[in-house]
């Protein structure tokens, strides 16, 4: 192939990724999935990016704690913050596992098509077999194989969603003996390996992702479960023939694979679905619906059941939760923070704090500021909010600024309640441009009783804090102080 014609091929692919993405046959590459998929591999740097990027999406922390609290990880004790998650899962798991999340709950809302709607069933389910079979398989990082999973049906199916006509042709091909990759040049006048390639391209997919979902090696183990799930989950969706033949072949090619003695398909199907917990909170699938599934796949006459959204696909907390709920939330934080002080590092006590501070106080941006006695100035350490365009450090205010109340606090054992007719916030103009404060909250941390640091709490709402409000506030923050301490008396 000349590179001419490689470039033209390339060029067609794009359009047509970028076709797919419009019409909606593809989730949309949204400021959330840019920040995680160009998040660092840096693991020790961004932890706490990424636990700000999952907490800045009330509906994407619902779904990440319930996968994490499914029955595929068997955690001992339930996790309910995501700082926790990140702490024992590891970084790469989470991130995957945010990233799967994100691209699929910010397609699926939108699908009240029925055919749509059984298209995208048909690419979670792929994802979560997939996912299942690396766990099988002992790979070190089966969420990573989740997104491959989840994207690898995707292009497919979307072509065949938007481009009814050429897909049917390109199948037509196919059927004649044709390679998958020249029937797609005669219908698409472009490889189906280059639109895989426009796929990987637009999510700046790394690593096994973008391996398996380019098709790059096709002689890896990873690369022939995600197919293989994928093949399973069309046939449960009756996208795919489900002759007894095709089954008895997907059974002896797991079983190899996987070297097992014997390897029953239909106890995988129940084991895995039974593991994943958002198959009822995203599709109202159970499992009577999921003994339909497979009760469909041994005999093609039997209807599959209707698939519906579930009413818990990507609720925020704020709606799920009641009083109580919060109330327990809160009382976990606590016993969090309380563990965290003796088995992680202050870095990880910090950052846990600003997560207490901001899914129990809604609408607020926080920041934690420190001392920087080089420069004489409180300086911010970390951000947590909804502005995008916000760096921590950039929240800066110099010791000569007496009157703000951000030094004032310093010098007060009680928290500083702020409101937008005092004293202004001495802040630099690039922050108060990007974040509109009416009211705020400002606590000091110590050591001992010497001043580090502060916590500044912002609300942009004609909403004053109220008591409960403040006195979590302080609740945390004394949480914080004995975390300092505690970190000192360990040098």
């Amino acid at each position: 192939m000349t590179s001419s014609t490689l470039e033209e091929e390339t060029f067609q692919a794009e359009l047509i990724v970028q076709s797919l993405r419009k019409a909606g046959s593809l989730p949309a590459y949204s400021d959330n999935v840019k920040s995680i998929c160009s998040t660092s591999d840096d693991e020790n740097s961004n932890v706490r990016d990424l636990s700000k990027i999952i907490m800045r999406d009330a509906g994407l922390t619902t779904n990440i704690l319930s996968t994490i609290n499914s029955a595929l990880y068997g955690l001992k004790y339930p996790v309910k913050t995501v700082t926790a998650s990140v702490n024992l899962l590891g970084f790469d798991k989470v991130r995957a596992l945010a990233l799967g999340l994100t691209l699929f709950q910010e397609t699926i809302p939108n699908k009240k098509d029925q055919k749509l709607l059984g298209l995208y069933a048909s690419s979670y389910f792929a994802g979560s077999f997939s996912l299942a079979l690396a766990d099988e398989n002992k790979y070190k990082t089966p969420e990573e194989i989740f997104v491959a999973g989840l994207l690898n049906q995707l292009p497919f199916m979307a072509l065949a969603n938007c481009y009814p006509e050429e897909f049917a042709t390109m199948e037509r091909l196919m059927a004649d003996g044709m390679s998958q990759n020249d029937a797609c040049k005669e219908a698409f006048k472009t490889s189906y390996t280059a639109i895989c390639d426009a796929v990987v391209k637009m999510y700046n997919l790394k690593g096994k992702v973008a391996e398996i979902v380019s098709g790059k090696f096709k002689e890896d183990d990873m690369y022939k479960l995600v197919n293989i799930a994928g093949d399973l989950s069309t046939m449960l969706f009756n996208q795919l023939d489900n002759s007894p033949a095709i089954f008895d072949r997907i059974e002896k090619e797991l079983q190899t694979i996987l070297k097992a003695k014997k390897f029953d398909l239909d106890e995988f199907i129940k084991k895995a679905c039974k593991k994943d917990d958002n198959l009822q909170r995203f599709f109202h699938i159970g499992d009577q619906e999921i003994n339909q599934l497979i009760t469909a796949i041994h005999d093609p006459d039997s209807s599959n059941p209707m698939i519906t959204l579930g009413l818990l696909f990507g609720k925020e907390f704020k709606e799920e939760a009641q009083i109580d709920e919060m109330k327990k939330l809160k009382q976990n934080f606590i016993t969090e923070l309380t563990m965290c002080r003796e088995k992680h590092t202050l870095n990880d006590i910090l950052a846990m704090s600003m997560e207490a501070l901001y899914r129990c106080i809604p609408d607020t941006d926080i920041f934690l500021l420190l001392m920087n006695k080089k420069e004489q100035e409180m300086q911010g350490r970390y951000y947590m909010g909804d502005k995008k365009n916000i760096e921590a450090q950039e929240c800066k205010v110099s010791f000569k600024n007496k009157r703000s109340p951000i030094i004032t606090c310093l010098f007060n054992d009680k928290p500083v309640v702020w409101t937008a007719n005092m004293e202004p916030l001495h802040l630099p103009l690039n922050i108060l441009s990007r974040m509109i404060s009416t009211h705020a909250v400002f606590l000091r941390i110590v050591l001992d009783t010497t001043p580090v640091g502060c916590f500044f709490i912002s609300r942009n709402q004609n909403k004053k804090f109220d008591k409960a409000e403040i006195d979590w506030c302080s609740k945390v923050v004394d949480q914080v102080d004995k975390g300092f301490l505690k970190n000192r008396s360990k040098k």
